[in-house]
Protein backbone atom coordinates (compact mmCIF):
# COMPACT_ATOMS: atom_id res chain seq x y z
CA UNK A 1 0.00 0.00 0.00
CA UNK A 2 1.47 3.43 -0.94
CA UNK A 3 1.57 6.32 1.10
CA UNK A 4 -0.88 7.81 -0.47
CA UNK A 5 -4.38 7.66 0.82
CA UNK A 6 -7.76 6.21 -0.85
CA UNK A 7 -5.60 4.63 -3.72
CA UNK A 8 -4.77 1.06 -3.84
CA UNK A 9 -1.09 0.23 -5.09
CA UNK A 10 -2.04 -0.52 -8.76
CA UNK A 11 -3.11 3.06 -9.15
CA UNK A 12 -6.63 2.64 -9.33
CA UNK A 13 -9.18 4.12 -6.58
CA UNK A 14 -11.39 1.59 -4.58
CA UNK A 15 -14.72 0.73 -5.62
CA UNK A 16 -16.75 2.20 -2.68
CA UNK A 17 -20.11 1.05 -1.47
CA UNK A 18 -23.16 3.61 -2.25
CA UNK A 19 -24.01 2.81 1.68
CA UNK A 20 -21.13 3.54 3.38
CA UNK A 21 -19.62 0.38 2.79
CA UNK A 22 -15.59 0.21 2.59
CA UNK A 23 -14.09 -0.75 -0.89
CA UNK A 24 -14.99 -3.78 -2.21
CA UNK A 25 -11.38 -4.84 -3.93
CA UNK A 26 -8.80 -5.79 -2.19
CA UNK A 27 -5.51 -3.89 -2.50
CA UNK A 28 -4.12 -7.35 -3.61
CA UNK A 29 -6.89 -8.21 -6.07
CA UNK A 30 -5.47 -8.15 -9.88
CA UNK A 31 -7.67 -5.54 -11.50
CA UNK A 32 -10.40 -6.60 -13.48
CA UNK A 33 -9.87 -7.31 -17.33
CA UNK A 34 -11.20 -5.82 -20.10
CA UNK A 35 -13.34 -7.34 -23.09
CA UNK A 36 -15.04 -9.62 -20.08
CA UNK A 37 -18.97 -9.81 -19.23
CA UNK A 38 -20.29 -6.23 -17.95
CA UNK A 39 -20.09 -5.54 -15.09
CA UNK A 40 -23.70 -7.13 -13.30
CA UNK A 41 -23.78 -9.31 -16.25
CA UNK A 42 -22.36 -12.88 -17.00
CA UNK A 43 -22.21 -14.10 -13.68
CA UNK A 44 -25.29 -15.14 -11.11
CA UNK A 45 -26.04 -14.85 -7.64
CA UNK A 46 -24.31 -17.76 -6.51
CA UNK A 47 -20.55 -16.82 -8.03
CA UNK A 48 -20.41 -18.55 -11.68
CA UNK A 49 -20.54 -17.33 -15.27
CA UNK A 50 -22.46 -17.69 -17.28
CA UNK A 51 -20.01 -20.15 -19.10
CA UNK A 52 -19.80 -22.14 -16.18
CA UNK A 53 -16.32 -20.69 -14.94
CA UNK A 54 -15.88 -19.77 -11.21
CA UNK A 55 -15.79 -16.20 -9.59
CA UNK A 56 -13.23 -15.33 -7.28
CA UNK A 57 -14.48 -14.64 -3.82
CA UNK A 58 -13.03 -11.28 -4.22
CA UNK A 59 -14.50 -10.07 -7.59
CA UNK A 60 -16.38 -6.60 -7.42
CA UNK A 61 -20.24 -7.19 -6.97
CA UNK A 62 -22.67 -4.20 -7.52
CA UNK A 63 -24.48 -3.55 -4.45
CA UNK A 64 -27.80 -4.06 -3.78
CA UNK A 65 -29.75 -0.75 -2.74
CA UNK A 66 -33.11 -2.15 -2.25
CA UNK A 67 -34.53 1.11 -3.26
CA UNK A 68 -37.63 1.63 -4.45
CA UNK A 69 -38.42 2.87 -8.54
CA UNK A 70 -40.70 5.41 -9.04
CA UNK A 71 -42.84 6.03 -12.25
CA UNK A 72 -43.57 9.10 -13.47
CA UNK A 73 -47.30 9.33 -13.52
CA UNK A 74 -48.21 6.93 -11.20
CA UNK A 75 -49.05 3.29 -11.59
CA UNK A 76 -52.29 2.66 -13.42
CA UNK A 77 -54.89 1.30 -10.91
CA UNK A 78 -55.31 -2.10 -12.85
CA UNK A 79 -51.95 -3.02 -12.50
CA UNK A 80 -51.80 -1.70 -9.26
CA UNK A 81 -54.35 -4.08 -8.04
CA UNK A 82 -53.43 -6.66 -9.92
CA UNK A 83 -56.79 -7.09 -12.69
CA UNK A 84 -55.44 -8.85 -15.83
CA UNK A 85 -57.98 -6.45 -17.55
CA UNK A 86 -60.33 -3.56 -17.42
CA UNK A 87 -63.83 -4.08 -16.42
CA UNK A 88 -66.42 -3.42 -19.55
CA UNK A 89 -69.62 -2.42 -19.69
CA UNK A 90 -72.25 -5.35 -20.48
CA UNK A 91 -73.19 -6.11 -24.00
CA UNK A 92 -76.10 -4.40 -24.89
CA UNK A 93 -79.42 -6.70 -25.18
CA UNK A 94 -80.27 -8.06 -28.80
CA UNK A 95 -83.25 -7.10 -30.19
CA UNK A 96 -86.16 -8.64 -31.03
CA UNK A 97 -85.22 -9.35 -34.86
CA UNK A 98 -81.48 -10.62 -33.62
CA UNK A 99 -83.26 -13.18 -31.22
CA UNK A 100 -85.90 -14.36 -33.74
CA UNK A 101 -82.66 -15.21 -36.09
CA UNK A 102 -81.01 -17.20 -33.72
CA UNK A 103 -84.21 -18.66 -32.91
CA UNK A 104 -84.50 -20.07 -36.61
CA UNK A 105 -81.21 -20.98 -37.07
CA UNK A 106 -80.92 -23.15 -33.75
CA UNK A 107 -84.43 -24.40 -34.73
CA UNK A 108 -82.51 -25.89 -37.80
CA UNK A 109 -79.88 -27.19 -36.66
CA UNK A 110 -81.85 -28.88 -33.95
CA UNK A 111 -84.48 -30.58 -36.06
CA UNK A 112 -81.89 -31.55 -38.55
CA UNK A 113 -80.26 -34.32 -35.52
CA UNK A 114 -83.65 -35.93 -34.98
CA UNK A 115 -87.02 -35.62 -34.60
CA UNK A 116 -88.19 -33.36 -31.68
CA UNK A 117 -91.13 -33.10 -29.32
CA UNK A 118 -92.22 -28.84 -29.11
CA UNK A 119 -91.20 -29.09 -25.57
CA UNK A 120 -87.71 -30.57 -26.33
CA UNK A 121 -87.33 -28.01 -28.88
CA UNK A 122 -88.56 -25.17 -26.34
CA UNK A 123 -85.85 -26.91 -24.00
CA UNK A 124 -83.05 -26.35 -26.74
CA UNK A 125 -84.38 -22.38 -27.21
CA UNK A 126 -84.07 -22.00 -23.77
CA UNK A 127 -80.70 -22.62 -23.08
CA UNK A 128 -79.81 -19.76 -25.65
CA UNK A 129 -81.74 -17.04 -23.59
CA UNK A 130 -84.50 -16.02 -25.59
CA UNK A 131 -87.23 -14.20 -24.96
CA UNK A 132 -89.98 -16.22 -24.34
CA UNK A 133 -92.10 -14.52 -26.75
CA UNK A 134 -89.96 -15.17 -29.13
CA UNK A 135 -89.42 -18.64 -28.60
CA UNK A 136 -93.01 -18.85 -28.80
CA UNK A 137 -93.30 -17.92 -31.81
CA UNK A 138 -90.92 -20.08 -33.49
CA UNK A 139 -92.51 -23.10 -31.87
CA UNK A 140 -96.24 -22.40 -33.51
CA UNK A 141 -94.06 -21.29 -36.78
CA UNK A 142 -92.57 -24.43 -36.93
CA UNK A 143 -96.09 -26.51 -35.92
CA UNK A 144 -98.15 -24.01 -38.48
CA UNK A 145 -95.33 -25.51 -41.42
CA UNK A 146 -95.22 -29.46 -39.91
CA UNK A 147 -91.89 -29.25 -38.92
CA UNK A 148 -93.01 -29.60 -35.67
CA UNK A 149 -96.13 -32.64 -34.96
CA UNK A 150 -95.99 -34.59 -32.01
CA UNK A 151 -98.55 -36.95 -32.67
CA UNK A 152 -96.68 -38.05 -35.86
CA UNK A 153 -93.65 -37.99 -33.88
CA UNK A 154 -95.15 -40.19 -31.03
CA UNK A 155 -96.50 -42.76 -34.04
CA UNK A 156 -93.25 -42.97 -35.15
CA UNK A 157 -91.88 -43.54 -31.50
CA UNK A 158 -94.06 -46.11 -30.54
CA UNK A 159 -93.82 -47.98 -34.28
CA UNK A 160 -90.02 -48.03 -33.56
CA UNK A 161 -89.81 -48.92 -29.55
CA UNK A 162 -91.88 -51.72 -29.91
CA UNK A 163 -90.22 -53.53 -33.06
CA UNK A 164 -86.93 -52.62 -32.12
CA UNK A 165 -86.57 -52.88 -28.50
CA UNK A 166 -89.68 -54.98 -27.87
CA UNK A 167 -91.42 -52.59 -25.29
CA UNK A 168 -94.71 -53.02 -24.05
CA UNK A 169 -97.41 -50.36 -23.43
CA UNK A 170 -96.57 -48.95 -20.36
CA UNK A 171 -92.68 -48.75 -21.61
CA UNK A 172 -93.81 -47.09 -24.43
CA UNK A 173 -95.82 -44.54 -22.50
CA UNK A 174 -93.28 -43.63 -20.31
CA UNK A 175 -90.79 -43.09 -22.96
CA UNK A 176 -92.96 -40.75 -24.92
CA UNK A 177 -93.79 -39.03 -21.68
CA UNK A 178 -90.00 -38.62 -21.27
CA UNK A 179 -89.55 -36.81 -24.62
CA UNK A 180 -92.14 -34.24 -23.04
CA UNK A 181 -95.17 -35.52 -25.06
CA UNK A 182 -98.43 -34.22 -23.67
CA UNK A 183 -100.49 -36.88 -22.21
CA UNK A 184 -103.15 -36.81 -24.29
CA UNK A 185 -101.45 -36.88 -27.17
CA UNK A 186 -100.16 -40.26 -25.99
CA UNK A 187 -103.65 -41.48 -25.31
CA UNK A 188 -104.71 -40.67 -28.94
CA UNK A 189 -102.09 -42.11 -30.15
CA UNK A 190 -102.19 -45.19 -29.01
CA UNK A 191 -105.87 -45.83 -28.70
CA UNK A 192 -105.50 -45.51 -33.01
CA UNK A 193 -103.16 -48.10 -33.25
CA UNK A 194 -104.89 -51.67 -34.80
CA UNK A 195 -102.10 -53.29 -33.03
CA UNK A 196 -102.10 -52.15 -29.59
CA UNK A 197 -104.66 -54.23 -28.11
CA UNK A 198 -104.46 -56.79 -25.62
CA UNK A 199 -104.03 -59.71 -27.64
CA UNK A 200 -101.20 -58.14 -29.83
CA UNK A 201 -99.59 -56.68 -26.27
CA UNK A 202 -99.33 -60.52 -25.09
CA UNK A 203 -98.05 -62.01 -28.75
CA UNK A 204 -95.57 -59.41 -28.68
CA UNK A 205 -94.57 -60.60 -24.99
CA UNK A 206 -95.15 -64.30 -25.89
CA UNK A 207 -92.69 -63.91 -28.83
CA UNK A 208 -89.90 -61.81 -26.63
CA UNK A 209 -90.21 -64.49 -23.84
CA UNK A 210 -89.88 -67.53 -25.91
CA UNK A 211 -86.65 -65.64 -27.29
CA UNK A 212 -85.01 -65.55 -23.93
CA UNK A 213 -85.93 -68.40 -22.46
CA UNK A 214 -83.70 -69.86 -24.61
CA UNK A 215 -80.70 -68.59 -22.59
CA UNK A 216 -82.27 -70.21 -19.61
CA UNK A 217 -81.34 -73.89 -20.57
CA UNK A 218 -80.23 -75.33 -17.58
CA UNK A 219 -82.20 -73.27 -14.58
CA UNK A 220 -84.79 -74.89 -12.97
CA UNK A 221 -88.61 -74.10 -13.88
CA UNK A 222 -88.78 -71.81 -10.55
CA UNK A 223 -85.48 -69.44 -11.51
CA UNK A 224 -86.13 -69.33 -15.06
CA UNK A 225 -89.82 -68.32 -14.28
CA UNK A 226 -88.72 -65.65 -12.03
CA UNK A 227 -86.16 -64.33 -14.34
CA UNK A 228 -88.29 -63.98 -17.32
CA UNK A 229 -91.06 -62.07 -15.07
CA UNK A 230 -88.70 -59.46 -14.39
CA UNK A 231 -87.57 -59.08 -17.57
CA UNK A 232 -90.39 -58.48 -19.11
CA UNK A 233 -91.84 -56.27 -16.72
CA UNK A 234 -88.80 -54.24 -17.85
CA UNK A 235 -89.95 -54.10 -21.15
CA UNK A 236 -93.26 -52.50 -19.82
CA UNK A 237 -95.74 -55.42 -19.95
CA UNK A 238 -98.60 -55.29 -17.61
CA UNK A 239 -98.85 -57.82 -15.08
CA UNK A 240 -101.39 -60.13 -16.83
CA UNK A 241 -99.37 -59.97 -19.68
CA UNK A 242 -96.35 -60.88 -17.99
CA UNK A 243 -98.27 -63.95 -16.54
CA UNK A 244 -99.59 -65.18 -20.48
CA UNK A 245 -95.97 -65.09 -22.02
CA UNK A 246 -94.37 -66.79 -19.03
CA UNK A 247 -96.41 -69.47 -18.82
CA UNK A 248 -96.77 -70.03 -22.70
CA UNK A 249 -92.88 -70.00 -22.84
CA UNK A 250 -91.75 -72.02 -20.12
CA UNK A 251 -94.00 -74.67 -21.25
CA UNK A 252 -93.04 -77.78 -18.61
CA UNK A 253 -91.04 -80.09 -20.43
CA UNK A 254 -89.46 -83.75 -19.28
CA UNK A 255 -86.97 -82.66 -16.39
CA UNK A 256 -83.64 -83.83 -16.24
CA UNK A 257 -81.74 -84.69 -12.90
CA UNK A 258 -80.92 -80.76 -11.25
CA UNK A 259 -83.84 -79.22 -12.55
CA UNK A 260 -86.36 -78.54 -15.91
CA UNK A 261 -83.83 -77.96 -19.34
CA UNK A 262 -85.37 -75.22 -21.84
CA UNK A 263 -84.71 -76.19 -25.04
Amino acid sequence: MSGRAGTDDDGLAPVTDLFGGGPRRRPDSPPRARGGAEEGHGADPDGAHADGAAVPEDAWRPPVTGGVVSIAGGVPADVASGADDIDTADDPPRSPEDQQADAERISMRTLGRRGVSAQELRTALRRHELDEDILEREVERLSRVGLLDDAQLAADLADRLQDRKGLGHQGVVGELRRRGIDQVVIDTVLAEREDDDDAAETARATDLATQRARQMRGLDHETAQRRLSGFLMRKGYSGSVVRAAVRAALDPRPASRGGVRFE
